[in-house]
């Protein structure tokens, strides 16, 4: 009789939270063969060649490998995410910030980082494929197109990027931008109908993006600043900054700077809205990155841009060997080059973060800033370390 989904839930999490998680799987009772434990038979079975051209079957290995890593990513972003926001009531939750947990989150955007550069490198096997073998089968193709693989529009989304904050192409080719990314229907590439849902459906949750920036907000108030003490050391910050800058940058950055740190919060501010608190918190949490308490944090930032980055540059590189295999021709999804091109500039899902560099100070301008500040920073953090 086949499992009920609940009966195998269940049966999944109690191996989880069992000790039989930590036993090799080789050496257990059951004494389980190799290719039964990873099902190699229905592995290698998978994919349907459409024509009997050599090359198809690499092409299909290449997206099946991209989906399986997509599974594994999926796994431990939703782990990260759960552990900023509360699963149960969607709310922030209050993390330790000197804590393992923070370590762990760490730890698993790490594992991220590192699958997305095997994603990247599968590239290169792809292109040993010329033009000429592509065509040999992309007719046998359709629509079918990498744009429908519902795990990647889902990664996009539990990160937090949302079709407002998706590059909108004019190309006609790609019939106007959001629409494009939204309409449902296989034909000339769109979503099924399941597939529509289920992505709409984490589009509308609690996301990393969210977490991180309730998380951010949070730890802003952990300084021990009143608002007031925060805008004297953001006054005098801007001080130094200007003075550090190019003649020709004065003007546009420093304006720049103060709507970012030194302005007042938005009171209608959307939750996907970095704060001012959250920025500030960002950027103190870059300068003073060597107190011990910062230094988790600070990697949790890092490991967050360096995902942004390897999927643009992941973007960047399905952008030239499209181009390398088609030239200007659409692709199968009835996409263009110029939506690609957009994607790769414009998709990020942390842009506020990748921004921070344009607001740093060298280390004496920045101790000659927080000098009136020293007593009251280092309090709050030996608090919060032996707490």
């Amino acid at each position: 009789m086949p499992e009920k989904n609940g009966e195998k839930k269940d049966a999944q999490d109690a191996t989880v939270s069992g000790a039989s998680v930590t036993e090799c799987p080789f050496s257990s009772s059951k004494d389980p063969y190799y290719n039964e434990y990873l099902e190699v038979h229905k592995l290698i079975a998978l994919g349907n060649l459409a024509t009997d051209k050599h090359d198809e079957q690499l092409f299909i290995t290449i997206h099946q490998a991209y989906e399986l890593w997509f599974k594994q990513v999926l796994i431990e972003l939703k782990s990260v995410v759960d552990m900023f926001i509360d699963a149960k009531t969607g709310k922030p939750r209050k993390i330790d910030d000197n804590s393992g947990e923070m370590v762990l989150i760490v730890s698993r955007l790490g594992r991220i980082v590192e699958i997305w550069k095997v994603l990247v490198a599968q590239v290169d096997i792809l292109e040993t494929m010329t033009p000429m073998d592509f065509l040999e089968f992309r007719k046998g193709l359709g629509s079918a197109s990498g744009f429908q693989s519902r795990q990647f529009r889902i990664i996009e989304a539990m990160m937090g990027l949302t079709p407002a904050g998706r590059y909108k192409s004019t190309d006609a080719v790609d019939r106007g931008g959001s629409d494009y990314y939204k309409r449902v229907g296989v034909k000339e590439g769109g979503f099924n109908e399941e597939d529509r849902k289920a992505i709409d459906e984490i589009e509308i949750g609690a996301n990393l993006r969210h977490g991180v920036i309730a998380w951010l907000d949070r730890f802003a108030g952990s300084f021990g600043f009143t608002e007031q003490k925060y805008k004297e050391l953001w006054t005098a910050y801007l001080g130094e900054y200007v003075q550090s800058l190019p003649e020709r940058d004065r003007d546009n950055l420093s304006e720049k700077f103060s709507a970012n740190f030194l302005a007042d919060e938005k009171k209608d501010r959307g939750s996907a809205e970095f704060t001012i608190a959250a920025r500030r918190a960002a950027l103190i949490i870059s300068l003073l990155r060597d107190y011990p308490v910062l230094r988790a944090p600070f990697q949790v930032m890092l490991r967050l841009i360096d995902i942004d980055e390897y999927m643009a540059i992941w973007r960047f590189r399905h952008l030239n060997m499209a181009v390398r295999m088609i030239g200007k021709r659409s692709g199968t999804g009835g996409h263009s080059a110029t939506y690609l091109e957009g994607a790769v500039r414009e998709n990020r899902v942390f842009p506020e973060l990748l921004e921070l560099p344009t607001y740093l100070l060298d280390t004496s301008s920045v101790n000659k800033v927080i000098e009136p500040y020293k007593s009251i920073l280092e309090n709050e953090f030996c608090l919060q370390k032996n707490g």
